[in-house]
């Protein structure tokens, strides 16, 4: 017989946390067709260290991937530069995004040297208030690197 349960995360999902920094963890990426039908999302989810449990999702579209590089920098510590670029396929990257098919919600960054997972890197985001179909959500506007000798602009 199937099970259909209700998770701490679920309970959680409709209730906006207060704006402000939050520390969390890189949880899940699934690459997927956006509605267009031209395009890619990234649905990317990260959860909260603090409520534990309370996830907050990112959907970044291949027609502005750029969006990410915030996200990547706090993960790595790093800012990107022109420098950083590299041929794949023909044509020129800083970074790529790969989701092995036989691997279900992992990420990997592709970089001019290097491949890294994703799941389970740390990192800040800042959370703010906003209004979606009549109720109050939370949208991320911000990151910053999870290193304790590091604080998130304020």
């Amino acid at each position: 017989m199937p099970l259909l349960g209700v998770t701490p995360a679920d309970l959680l999902r409709n209730q906006p946390v207060e704006p402000g920094w939050y520390k969390c963890v890189y949880q899940k990426g699934i690459l997927e067709m956006a509605k267009d039908k031209l395009s890619m999302n990234l649905t990317t989810t990260f959860t909260l260290e603090e409520p534990e449990g309370k996830e907050i999702t990112f959907w970044p579209n291949s027609k502005a991937i750029g969006m990410t590089q915030g996200m990547i920098e706090a993960i790595l510590c790093k800012t990107f530069t022109v420098e950083d670029r590299f041929e794949m396929e023909d044509k020129e990257y800083i970074y790529a995004f790969n989701c092995p098919e036989d691997r279900p919600g992992i990420v990997e960054l592709i970089l001019k040297n290097d491949k890294i997972v994703l799941n389970g890197k740390k990192l800040q985001i800042k959370l703010v208030n906003d209004i979606y179909q009549g109720r109050i959500t939370n949208k991320i506007d911000g990151y910053a690197s999870y290193r304790a000798d590091t604080q998130p602009p304020f």
